[in-house]
């Protein structure tokens, strides 16, 4: 039986997998025995996306998914070592309720996991991770807050959670910020190949400590 993650995953990469083609990519997967490159040996990311000037390595994960998953991090550092390809993390919110909020220790690994990939010469891998760990965070206090992160972009649901006042204005602005960058990298835009390290500095500080302390407020 189809449990509800794995139906609105299966959407979801339907969904990707029709905007590359849309916009004239052609697209392979490796589950069904396609051809792989050699790099990738040993992991089978959910499709391949070529086109004349762009080729890309895609992955489906739900948020909560994406949290300490090492074959995501080992994906990334292995496109990441080769010119000319790019990984793209595609992230869907939990379905079902996330029991248990994030702790200090919760977003201070992820934090120590970020800097590492970046350490290691994986920034852009780094920067996609974290990002898809604020959708999973923003997901989080979003179902404790009685609302529904379905269907809805990490802005949409931090716009939601700073209107009610769990974050604040200033945390919503650098989430939208740090969605901005995402973007421009994941769809290659020129001059933003390299992330400066204020950048990279200002999505762990939302991580590890803005949204946090926006919880804390909310429950004073």
């Amino acid at each position: 039986m189809t449990t509800p993650t794995e139906a609105a995953r299966e959407k979801k990469l339907n969904a990707t997998v029709r905007r590359f083609k849309r916009e004239g990519y052609r697209v392979t997967f490796p589950s069904q025995g396609e051809a792989i490159p050699d790099f990738l040996e040993g992991l089978q990311p959910d499709f391949i996306a070529e086109s004349e000037n762009d080729r890309v390595i895609v992955e489906v994960r739900p948020s909560p998914a994406v949290r300490g998953a090492n074959d995501i991090k080992e994906l990334a550092g292995r496109v990441s070592g080769h010119p000319g390809w790019r990984f793209e993390l595609v992230t869907i919110p939990a379905v079902e309720p996330v029991r248990a909020k994030f702790d200090r220790r919760d977003l201070d690994q992820i934090a120590h996991q970020i800097r590492l990939m970046a350490r290691n010469g994986h920034v852009v891998p780094a920067y996609f991770f974290g990002f898809a760990m604020i959708e999973s965070i923003l997901a989080n206090i979003a179902s404790h807050e009685g609302l529904d992160p379905q269907k809805k972009s990490a802005v949409e649901i931090a716009r939601d959670l700073a209107f009610r006042g769990v974050i604040s204005d200033e945390t919503f602005d650098r989430i939208d910020r740090a969605r901005r960058m995402r973007n421009q990298l994941a769809h290659a835009i020129p001059n933003t190949d390299e992330i400066s390290p204020d950048s990279l500095d200002d999505l762990i500080e939302v991580i590890q400590n803005s949204i946090l302390d926006s919880q804390a407020t909310a429950a004073a």
